[in-house]
């Protein structure tokens, strides 16, 4: 007669050969169990029932809890205690349980993954996950972790693609099925992933308007939530760049510039950042901020500078001059001939200067080329060219006083005529010099100013004259005022007036015909009147 523990050991050789075997058929066909029930006192072990609508299993554990493997489906079950002589109880009531489908295991996305991404607004993700043994339908749950999206799907595959949100986070649960059984929820594998967006576009930083900087600001990229930042500042001496602070998570298009940090040359290194979505590449900036005072009232005095000081760097010039002029031409070589014509010219001037905000001292060269309508000579030329530099000096909030000296050369007409008014020469007679100028500049507006100026050209070396005789030392002079206004960071505009006399003198010539002149000097003079239209650009 066969005993309980034949039975037993019979069952447990089957499941081993089973598992030995056939292992793909115990570990499908089979799901994990565990039974568990109250102990009773002094009990030494417990007889175990487990029956199915085809089979009886029995088994004997030493405490009051069962774990194997058993196929889904239902089941019932009864206990009864052993003491310790191995006498048995009376058996339970039998209880009814029921084994859940194995829970599918997500092959893909894994827990933990990233699925990448180049669109920015949605991705199709293909699902994956191992058949269940008896499973003849699947339901797939996603939902985002962080959005209020949800979206459940039924269908017989073990595959799936669903059409997700892009830089989001999700959970997936997949759950098996068949006509009378389900896995069991709550032993649900779930995949947690991330679907990633496509990678974020660089900011656009902003150069400061002003020294007086207080912020660094920048565009704000498609979906960017924050920025990671940099700033550094360049050493003076080694020239190169040390860091003075970094931000990991900077909200907002901005980054302030703390008024404690000092002056100088910085560079800023901005990218920016977004959850689930690739961060830009950094984008870097450099700009100057001003030693000292950087308070608003320093800032609005400076703004209002702004109207006549230059900026640092290289500059260009160019103006005309509309000339309203008197004419006297002076020749005792010809017994004291006299010229005198008013008339009207234009003269076109244009330069290039060097200056910077640090050094109160700056550069520039001009050229004048100049032209003289005068009734019977027609149109008469002459040139002017001068290099200069000037000295800058600050007497107050809104004002500028500007000495300018220089070297000069200039040219002006030499007209004269015999006895009987006809033309007898239209040379030009030119001489070397110095220029000595005098400026005050007035900021009215951040935009308009006003300038008042004097200038001195003592010439004292003759370049040519129309006789071949000395240079005799003269003196040129000009005076007027200039209204300015900056329509732009480089470009200003002045317009004004301006009263010039130049004069240049020379001996006279005496000949046999002539030889003692009525005087022993000629003379050519322009007096006049002119409006000036002067540009100046920053380049």
């Amino acid at each position: 007669m066969m005993t309980q523990t034949h039975r037993n050991l019979i069952l447990a050789a089957f499941f081993f050969f089973a598992a030995v075997l056939c292992p793909k058929f115990a570990l499908s066909a089979e799901s994990n169990v565990e039974l568990e029930w109250e102990g009773v006192e002094n009990a030494k072990s417990y007889d175990l029932e487990v029956k199915s609508t085809k089979n009886t299993f029995k088994f004997q554990t030493k405490e009051a809890i069962w774990a194997g493997r058993l196929s889904p489906g239902f089941f019932k079950m009864r206990i009864r205690a052993r003491d310790k002589r191995g006498v048995p109880g009376e058996w339970s009531e039998y209880q009814e349980f029921k084994v859940f489908l194995d829970s599918p295991e997500f092959v893909n996305p894994t827990s933990g993954s990233i699925v990448a991404s180049a669109n920015n607004d949605l991705q199709n993700v293909t699902f994956k996950w191992k058949k269940v043994f008896a499973g003849k339908k699947y339901t797939l749950d996603v939902q985002g972790l962080d959005s209020t999206f949800r979206k459940q799907i039924e269908l017989n595959d073990e595959k799936a693609t669903m059409e997700l949100p892009v830089a989001t986070k999700f959970m997936a649960t997949i759950r098996a099925a068949n006509e009378v059984l389900t896995s069991n929820p709550e032993k649900d594998r779930v995949a947690e992933f991330v679907v990633s967006g496509k990678k974020l576009a660089a900011p656009k930083l902003i150069q400061p308007e002003s020294l007086f900087v207080r912020e660094i600001k920048w565009n704000k990229p498609e979906f960017a939530q924050a920025y990671n930042y940099t700033l550094e500042k360049m050493d003076a001496k080694s020239q190169k760049f040390n860091v003075v602070e970094e931000g990991k998570e900077l909200r907002g298009e901005a980054m302030p510039f703390k008024k404690e940090y000092p002056g100088g040359t910085y560079r800023v290194t901005v990218k920016s950042i977004a959850s689930y979505r690739p961060s830009s590449e950094a984008v870097s900036l450099k700009f100057t901020a001003k030693e000292g005072d950087r308070t608003e009232r320093a800032e609005a005095l400076a703004r209002l500078r702004e109207s006549i000081e230059r900026l640092s760097g290289w500059f260009g010039i160019a103006s005309y001059l509309v000339n309203s002029v008197q004419y006297q031409n002076l020749n005792y070589d010809l017994t004291g001939t006299q010229t005198t014509y008013n008339a009207i010219g234009g003269t076109l001037r244009a330069g290039v200067g060097y200056v910077t905000m640090k050094n109160p001292w700056g550069y520039y060269l001009a050229a004048e080329a100049s032209t003289l309508k005068v009734d019977g000579f027609g149109d008469i030329k002459y040139n002017m060219f001068e290099v200069n530099s000037f000295f800058k000096m600050k007497p107050n909030d809104a004002g500028e006083f500007r000495q300018t000296a220089g070297v000069v050369y200039k040219e002006l007409p030499d007209l004269t005529t015999n006895f009987a008014g006809n033309v007898r020469n239209t040379s030009a007679i030119a001489a070397l010099g110095l220029r000595y100028g005098v400026e005050y500049w007035h900021a009215m507006t951040p935009k308009l100013g006003l300038q008042a100026n004097a200038h001195i050209f003592p010439l004292i070396a003759g370049q040519k004259t129309t006789n071949g005789q000395a240079f005799v030392p003269s003196t040129s002079v000009q005076a007027g005022f200039l209204i300015s206004y900056r329509w732009s960071k480089n470009l200003t505009t002045l317009g004004g007036y301006a009263y010039r006399t130049d004069k240049m003198e020379y001996k006279t010539a005496p000949t046999s015909t002539f030889p003692n002149p009525a005087a022993d000097k000629n003379s050519a003079t322009l007096k006049g009147h002119y409006l000036n239209l002067f540009l100046e650009y920053q380049l």
